[in-house]
């Protein structure tokens, strides 16, 4: 694995806190709204929107209310993951503020559904079956754009936040850490009396015990 694969699985791991230049947000995942709707992550159509990649605020479709563009659109680990580059406008950046600030935390997904279907018509062994009539499964969807939202209908599509942005030097140091770390815990499964290793679930404590 070299520096640039490291760096970027660093930066994955840990994120990068939102300023008004980035930020990043998970824009949807399959998890159940608040309509009790649920979209299908795997079936996303989004070539479209990599090529006019509009982030709005509030679903307002005008030029104006267009805040900024997403430099990354991709379906990671079962959820939709954008990463966005704020205007320079006054609107923009008032946006951009609110969001590092913690007021605004949220996004929404405009789309075209390409399937649908009532989660109750579909067989009880479904992952997105529910006995609930009203709720629908959504596939094959068309992304149009992503929308800051001050309350979404996924609850799951938030901004990405750290304890703080890392430098260069400090994201070098955390590779240089977790590939230690990688790299023992390796040596340790191949020993002929291997010790079991359990990270702690606290990442900056884990990465800190590495020698």
């Amino acid at each position: 694995m070299d520096r640039k694969q490291r760096l970027f699985m660093v930066r994955r791991a840990v994120g990068a806190a939102p300023d008004l230049e980035r930020a990043t947000f998970i824009a949807s995942t399959a998890t159940s709204d608040r309509y009790g709707d649920v979209v299908d992550q795997a079936t996303w159509k989004l070539d479209a929107y990599r090529q006019n990649p509009v982030i709005q605020v509030d679903h307002d479709y005008r030029a104006e209310a267009t805040v900024g563009r997403a430099t990354s659109a991709e379906v990671m680990d079962g959820a939709l993951v954008i990463e966005v580059q704020w205007g320079k406008g006054a609107r923009a950046q008032d946006v951009a503020q609110k969001v590092a600030d913690g007021l605004l935390n949220a996004v929404s997904v405009g789309f075209v559904p390409g399937r649908s279907i009532r989660r109750s018509d579909l067989p009880d062994d479904d992952p997105y079956y529910a006995q609930s009539p009203y709720g629908m499964a959504y596939y094959d969807n068309e992304l149009l754009e992503v929308s800051v939202v001050a309350v979404p209908a996924n609850a799951e599509a938030l901004a990405q936040r750290s304890a703080g942005a890392l430098s260069g030097a400090d994201l070098d140091a955390l590779a240089e850490r977790v590939t230690h770390r990688l790299i023992a815990a390796g040596a340790l499964a191949r020993s002929s009396n291997p010790v079991p290793v359990s990270p702690s679930p606290d990442l900056a404590s884990w990465l800190n015990g590495a020698k």
